[in-house]
């Protein structure tokens, strides 16, 4: 410890100073020392975080094609394509394919239903000729009787040669008519399956629907949806393809 006035040393526990005299003060505390200041941090540079690229949505396809290339997958970013692509068409019956078809399918059974019409006509005559010994009444009613019946047999005879060679053909190994077949075109279910007779009969039946739409629209339905159906294909669940 040290005198305040002369600056000599002063023993431990002293009053005085032993040289000048001068009482000894009680030391004082000394004072807190002066805060720094202290700078906060300086805030962290921002980090530029680039807007997320664009997801690209192809164009959808036009009805009856399907695009060539690989599947997206899953969270990948595409860019849009830097060639076209090309579009592929789908081996679905055409209308004019499908129209031709059907001519010359017609031609066949309308063939098959002149030879019924025939009979029926001789078989008309035939009865008359049995009649012709019988008084006039009785052949008049004779020959009315035997042509209501022979008319009303071929009526449904002809529907029923229609329906077993559209049906029977169209469920067959072929899966076609002959003039499908000549055209390269078959028939099969939504999943490219073979048809069940029952659904060919459907389908044949179907066709009564199709022709009572005005102006033929239920036919022409084939040259415009996106699987080429016509309204009997629609109530039948069927499809018409091409052969590759």
């Amino acid at each position: 410890m040290f005198c305040t006035r002369c600056g000599n040393t002063i023993p431990e526990g002293s009053a005085f100073c032993t040289t000048c005299g001068t009482p000894v003060q009680a030391a004082q505390p000394a004072p807190p020392p002066a805060p720094v200041y202290q700078a906060p941090p300086p805030p962290p540079a921002p980090v530029y975080q680039p807007p997320p690229a664009p997801v690209y949505q192809a164009p959808a396809p036009p009805p009856g094609t399907v695009y060539q290339g690989p599947p997206p997958q899953q969270g990948q970013v595409w860019a849009p394509p830097t060639q076209p692509i090309a579009a592929v068409d789908l081996p679905y019956a055409r209308f004019w394919t499908r129209f031709w078809a059907y001519l010359i399918d017609s031609l066949i059974v309308g063939a098959a239903c002149t030879i019924v019409i025939v009979i029926v006509f001789l078989m008309i005559g035939g009865g008359a000729l049995l009649s012709s010994s019988a008084n006039p009444q009785d052949f008049i009613a004779g020959l009315t009787g035997a042509t209501i019946a022979l008319v009303v047999f071929a009526y449904f005879a002809l529907i029923a040669i229609v329906w077993l060679y559209f049906a029977k053909m169209e469920s067959s190994d072929k899966q076609a008519t002959f003039g499908k077949k000549a055209m390269g075109i078959y028939v099969t279910d939504m999943n490219g399956q073979r048809l069940t007779f029952g659904r060919a009969t459907g389908r044949f039946f179907a066709k009564i629907v199709t022709g009572m739409v005005p102006f033929f629209i239920g036919y022409i339905m084939a040259a415009y949806t996106a699987k080429r159906q016509a309204v009997h294909d629609y109530i039948a669940s069927t499809l018409v393809m091409r052969r590759q």
